[in-house]
């Protein structure tokens, strides 16, 4: 619909208006239609138009009662892409032709789960898109849709990300027969999905110049901005307005109210926040995405005893629903996030909401400088209830005093845990059954740190000895380099661990903002960064500091530690306003800290204070008055 004026009534374009909209895109089609209902049946008359020609090629009817909306959409975009490829054939075929897909029904499943998507219904929409892809197992598009709603599905439910590489590796086999639009879509994906976020940046602006109205490459820039725009010099301003363009053209698009709302939290405006509020509240909220943000940023905003009151609703949803609050308090409210998991532990019952809730509340303490809290209920059988979990407890204990925050008592302690579990003997023979990888690079780094340095020269040779992984093809390269950075640092040769660190960094290869932060990839991250600026650069450091904290993600004790470095390196540069936002965001998960974060805490109040900001008055990450 066209407006003469923003806020104007819409009116539908006349064909000779079209035709210039369609040419401007590079279209080759356009459609012109009215809706009418009578009895309770709707009727969908379109007519079909060849960019240049003044007059319809085909017209066609359909129909279907009048609750039954989506189904009237389905049906017409089915009868108008078969009508519009089967009048192609000199170009790409008969039938639907391979320009889609060779079968009408895997389309109607294709149309299907994107029109559930964009409401947010994520079930539905997977069931759909299986479906089409089992009618038609060469569908490039489909394999694309279904990577959206796949790792949606993962991120609501708080698990890795996986399977996603085999889609793309699908669509990449079948996209010989899309047209350029579609391939350059396929490359998009294939981009995203191995997180080259430079590149998907790169192939989605070549998308937007094809057609400036494509809400869902609006939607993929949003979040390659907000996740790896650290990569490439974009940021959660950039990803704001990429959020506000896809909502401007589709106000209603599930997917886009959610990015939106977590970058409203990130302002910090509570007016902004009240508008999202209000915007989710009026979209379809029996939705997990949509009541996920809602419950999030009422979270967030309401008094203590609001709050209070609304926990008991909180801890009644799905896990996918509670989970999105979780992840905004412990980055704002750590407090009101440790309520909340302790609200959910004291639940009847030992399900997927309870072990979710325990590893939370783990990486939460942990964060907060709380080590000797947590080794204390590590040994006093806190975590028996779950197999497995205590070694996990102790992983956690290990990995954050490469973060610096440690207890060397139970650091030590936890560092025999995990070798008696893992050992370099064992490595190859349990890779595929133990957390050889991380268990091993763990005891690496500490060791190479401020332990046994020959323990670290000898694990670097079973590194080399470990399985290869296709999707990480250099990963063991990456290991030994990252220790020999930090054997590096330990002698005080800082511009050799630096090269070494950034080497460690390109071998890896993909650095995601789901990773967790025990894991190798975030550590060498935070190494890499320290060194970078110890060298000087403090440019770049800032860039990976920023791939740790939020609003990119939340990255545990790296994200606290990069808060603060931020905060230095953003005052050095002489902004305090924006250098007050990452002390605040280190100084909030510290307050509750033990001795082991006291250093850190003190240098971030004290940078707070240099900044003129009020602590009392930041309760959001926003910029302090004035």
């Amino acid at each position: 619909p066209l407006r003469s004026e923003r806020e104007g009534r819409a009116r539908a374009p006349d064909p000779q208006e079209a035709d210039g909209i369609s040419r401007r895109l590079g279209a080759r089609y356009f459609v012109l239609g009215s809706l009418s209902e009578a009895a309770r049946i709707m009727t969908l008359t379109l007519r079909i138009y060849r960019v240049g020609n003044g007059e319809p090629e085909g017209a066609l009817s359909v129909e279907a009662s009048s609750d039954s909306l989506g189904t009237l959409v389905q049906r017409a975009a089915v009868e108008v892409i078969s009508r519009v490829a089967g009048s192609s054939s000199t170009e790409g075929g008969g039938g639907v032709g391979p320009l889609i897909t060779e079968s009408p029904e895997a389309l109607k499943a294709y149309l299907e789960a994107r029109a559930e998507m964009r409401k947010g219904r994520l079930g539905e929409a997977d069931a759909a898109i299986t479906r089409a892809l089992r009618l038609d197992t060469a569908f490039a598009l489909a394999a694309l849709e279904a990577v959206t709603i796949r790792s949606w599905i993962q991120f609501t439910r708080a698990q890795p990300y996986g399977g996603l590489a085999d889609l793309t590796a699908l669509a990449l086999r079948h996209q010989d027969g899309l047209s350029e639009r579609q391939r350059i879509r396929v490359q998009m994906y294939d981009a995203s999905v191995a997180g080259r976020g430079a590149r998907t940046a790169e192939l989605a602006e070549r998308l937007l110049q094809l057609d400036s109205a494509d809400v869902d490459t609006w939607l993929m820039l949003t979040y390659t901005h907000l996740v790896s725009g650290w990569q490439y010099g974009a940021g959660p301003d950039e990803a704001r307005g990429a959020a506000d363009r896809a909502l401007a053209l589709d106000s209603t698009h599930v997917l886009g109210l959610a990015h939106s709302a977590y970058l409203a939290a990130w302002g910090g405006d509570s007016t902004d926040i009240r508008r999202y509020i209000r915007l989710l509240r009026e979209a379809d909220t029996a939705q997990s995405i949509i009541r996920g943000s809602e419950l999030a940023l009422a979270s967030m905003l309401g008094s203590d005893e609001t709050f209070e009151t609304l926990l008991d609703t909180i801890v009644e949803q799905p896990i996918d629903r509670w989970i999105a609050v979780l992840r905004m308090l412990r980055a704002y409210q750590p407090e009101r996030a440790e309520r909340l998991l302790a609200r959910t532990l004291a639940r009847p019952g030992a399900g997927l909401a309870r072990r979710t809730a325990m590893g939370a509340r783990v990486q939460l303490m942990l964060a907060e400088g709380r080590v000797r809290e947590v080794a204390r209920e590590l040994r006093e059988g806190a975590y028996s209830e779950i197999p497995s979990f205590e070694r996990v407890v102790a992983g956690g204990i290990l990995s954050t005093s490469l973060a610096g925050i440690s207890d060397s008592a139970e650091t030590l302690a936890a560092l025999a845990a995990v070798e008696s579990y893992v050992t370099p003997d064992s490595a190859v023979a349990y890779f595929y059954t133990r957390p050889v990888l991380w268990f091993g690079w763990a005891q690496a780094a500490y060791h190479a740190t401020e332990g046994d340095s020959s323990r670290a020269r000898r694990w670097q040779a079973v590194f080399q000895a470990l399985p290869y992984d296709s999707l990480f093809p250099t990963y063991r390269e990456s290991l030994r380099e990252d220790i020999e950075a930090r054997l590096a640092v330990r002698v005080g040769d800082v511009e050799r661990a630096r090269r070494h660190a950034g080497e460690a960094f390109r071998l890896w290869g993909s650095h995601g903002a789901t990773d967790l932060e025990f894991m190798p990839s975030p550590a060498m991250r935070l190494h890499l960064a320290n060194l970078l600026r110890a060298s000087g650069r403090a440019d770049s450091a800032e860039a990976i500091f920023r791939s740790l904290v939020p609003p990119t993600t939340w990255m545990g004790s790296l994200a606290t530690r990069s808060a603060l470095e931020l905060g230095h390196i953003i005052e050095e540069r002489g902004d305090p306003v924006e250098a007050a936002r990452y002390y605040w965001l280190a100084l909030v998960l510290w307050e509750r800290g033990g001795p082991e974060v006291e250093p850190y805490r003190s240098e971030a109040a004290a940078g707070l204070r240099r900044t003129g900001a009020d602590r009392e008055t930041m309760r959001f990450p926003a910029r302090p008055p004035g």
